[in-house]
């Protein structure tokens, strides 16, 4: 059967948010029976936050050490950095990737942070009085991927390195937080929840994940 064109796009490759691996300890997955078709990726932050886990949490933090170590996807650099989080060689020097206009202007738009064509009817990334509409037309703010995602919360700044690292290189975020997949969705990324990854993955194989 012939693979339609959305399904293509998510064949790109996936990023495997961190509580999926709570998610693949707790279903007790086989990760030698995940697709071999596909590709997977994580960011070093993934491993640091099962790394910071509570002592109290040390048995589960094992168990999940050993997922992770087993775990055959590539480790790829995320896109921004920050002091104390990010690790050397792991990591692009900047403060992210600037989100691209979905149209070019001559004389107006900028090489490589502009799309060619008429463009597509979404949110603007900043607001203006009297010319903006507050139909979801317009956002109130303006940055990089890494920026949006953050929405200044420290709390955010793993999921905003994750996801923005995500969305530039086109890899699908697999994630079972609705509110960091909402983020990313609205930045024009794309998500699955652990579930839906693996009714996908059970159509791509004729092996059984369980």
């Amino acid at each position: 059967m012939k693979m339609g064109l959305k399904e293509q796009k998510i064949m790109k490759g996936f990023m495997f948010d961190t509580n999926i691996f709570d998610e693949l300890l707790a279903n007790k997955v086989n990760l030698d029976l995940l697709p071999k078709n596909m590709k997977y990726y994580v960011t070093h932050i993934q491993g640091d936050e099962i790394e910071s886990m509570d002592e109290v949490k040390k048995e589960k933090k094992a168990k999940l050490f050993s997922i992770f170590s087993k775990f055959e996807g590539e480790i790829i650099p995320t896109e921004a950095n920050m002091l104390g989080i990010s690790q050397f060689g792991q990591c692009k020097f900047g403060n992210g990737v600037k989100v691209p206009t979905e149209a070019a202007v001559w004389g107006v738009s900028k090489w490589g942070q502009c799309k060619w064509g008429g463009g597509v009817k979404i949110p603007t990334e900043t607001f203006v009085l009297d010319v903006s509409r507050l139909d979801n037309e317009a956002k109130l703010g303006k940055g990089t991927y890494f920026e949006l995602l953050q929405d200044g919360n420290q709390r955010h700044i793993e999921d905003a390195l994750i996801g923005e690292t995500a969305i530039v290189n086109n890899l699908t975020l697999v994630s079972n937080d609705e509110a960091f997949k909402n983020r990313v969705k609205k930045l024009g990324g794309k998500t699955l929840s652990f579930n839906e990854f693996i009714e996908m993955s059970k159509t791509h194989t004729k092996r059984k994940l369980f």
